[in-house]
C-alpha cells in the first residue's frame, strides 16, 4: 500500500542468502523471483589468495562492504 509500483524481484545477500532452498521457499512465499545476489559477476576480480571458488561461495556476503566501499565514488 505504500508504493505505486509492486517489487520485481527480490535479492537475498549476506550469510542468510547461502542458507538452502531460502531463495526458493521465498520466492513461493512472496509470488516474486527471488535470486541471491552476485555482486562480482559482472567484475575482473583479481585475489590471487582465493580461489574462482571460494569467491563464488563468499559473493552474497560482500554486497554491503562493496555499496559501502563505492558510494562515495558515485555522485
Amino acid at each position: 500500500n505504500r508504493y505505486a509500483k509492486m517489487p520485481e524481484r527480490v535479492y537475498l545477500c549476506g550469510g542468510t542468502a547461502k542458507m538452502p532452498r531460502l531463495d526458493e521457499y521465498l520466492s513461493h512465499e512472496l509470488g516474486l523471483p527471488v535470486v541471491v545476489a552476485d555482486p562480482i559477476k559482472n567484475m575482473t576480480v583479481k585475489v590471487p589468495a582465493a580461489s574462482p571458488q571460494y569467491l563464488n561461495e563468499i559473493s552474497p556476503l560482500l554486497c554491503v562492504c562493496m555499496g559501502l566501499a563505492i558510494r562515495d565514488m558515485i555522485g
